[in-house]
């Protein structure tokens, strides 16, 4: 059993703003679990645990169903708490606009198809940057961050326990056209 979800990765010029943006703050936060930039996206469908032949399944579906999705660009809003101003994880909130609502669904009907369970509530893009944050939460709340990301591909990742968290690794990835 694996743990999935589908996502997009965060191109080069997006995590270098990105990082640039936060590099005073990951200097003087210690506490703070600043998460690996290769482990920077935005998730389009989180699935969960899933056996290796549905795994496999899903791969292929995602060849299938994203072939024909075009590239997009998603405006960078500001850095929030997620999901909620209680929550001690740091994002980059990511608009959901309609190119992005569009490939999300067909990530949705994908998952459909193969009967996957999704989780349930409204789709809130977004790339989760730090965990155990609090203490940084209210002076960064008002960074914002005048940019995009250029999404040019669609991965399927596994999350993975190490000695040093949690590591997303790409296991599968669709190139948009």
């Amino acid at each position: 059993m694996s743990r999935l979800f589908i996502g997009c990765p965060i191109d080069s010029d997006s995590t270098e703003l990105i990082a640039h943006a936060l590099i005073r703050w990951q200097q003087s936060a210690q506490k703070v679990h600043w998460l690996r930039q290769e482990n920077w996206h935005v998730t389009l469908a989180f699935i969960g645990e899933v056996d290796d032949s549905l795994e496999r399944k899903l791969a292929s579906s995602m060849d299938l169903y994203l072939s024909e999705q075009p590239c997009l660009q998603a405006p960078l809003l500001n850095l929030s708490a997620f999901p909620d101003v209680n929550s001690a994880a740091m994002v980059v909130q990511v608009l959901a606009c309609p190119a992005l609502q569009a490939l999300h669904q067909v990530c949705i009907n994908l998952c459909a198809e193969l009967s996957l369970p999704l989780c349930p509530g409204p789709y809130r893009p977004h790339i989760t940057l730090a965990r155990k944050a609090s203490s940084l939460l209210p002076r960064l709340l008002s960074l914002k961050l005048s940019s995009h990301i250029d999404i040019r591909q669609v991965a399927l990742y596994r999350s993975e326990v190490t000695d040093n968290g949690r590591s997303y690794r790409i296991i599968h990835q669709c190139e948009l056209f």
